[in-house]
């Protein structure tokens, strides 16, 4: 995991470098011993690593991470109720789960909402009931609160439609 800063100057070399083998694909000598077992990436190749270096977590992520937990839990302290500090906590949990994501290291269990039962529809963080595969005129949609895949009921039922099953 890099800095921002590393992040930064690993890219504009990969450019520079890319840059060079556009022009002139010679090995410019003081770096063909990095290569004695191995060829240099192609320009197209470039370009693919350094989207996946744009899109990838930085250790700053992280820290900006640890200071919204640091400031949620200053929040949660003073929440006047038990539904707010669970809003609170809820979003936070969220928040972790997406940057976790990106940095592909969230590994999630199943959730319930995707174990065999009667509202079990198919879709992941949606609870249905389907009748042949079909959501019944006037059946509830909710989404799933465990895993919160959908910001609201609506949005599931929505999801629902999109697919067809609705």
């Amino acid at each position: 995991m890099f800095s921002q800063r590393e992040l930064a100057t690993m890219l504009a070399a990969l450019r520079c470098w890319q840059h060079q083998m556009a022009g002139d694909r010679s090995m410019p000598s003081p770096f063909a011993s990095h290569f004695d077992e191995a060829h240099p990436l192609t320009p197209a190749e470039i370009d693919a690593l350094c989207e996946q270096l744009n899109t990838s977590v930085t250790s700053d992520d992280f820290v900006e991470m640890c200071h919204t937990v640091a400031e949620s839990a200053t929040h949660w302290a003073h929440c006047s109720d038990w539904r707010e500090a669970c809003a609170v906590f809820a979003e936070l949990g969220l928040r972790c789960r997406q940057l976790l994501e990106r940095a592909k290291l969230w590994k999630p269990e199943p959730c319930e909402c995707e174990q065999p039962g009667y509202f079990q529809c198919g879709v992941p963080g949606i609870l249905a009931h389907l009748e042949g595969g079909k959501l019944e005129s006037g059946s509830a949609v909710e989404r799933c609160d465990l895993c919160q895949r959908y910001p609201s009921d609506e949005a599931a039922l929505v999801r629902l439609r999109e697919m067809g099953i609705a």
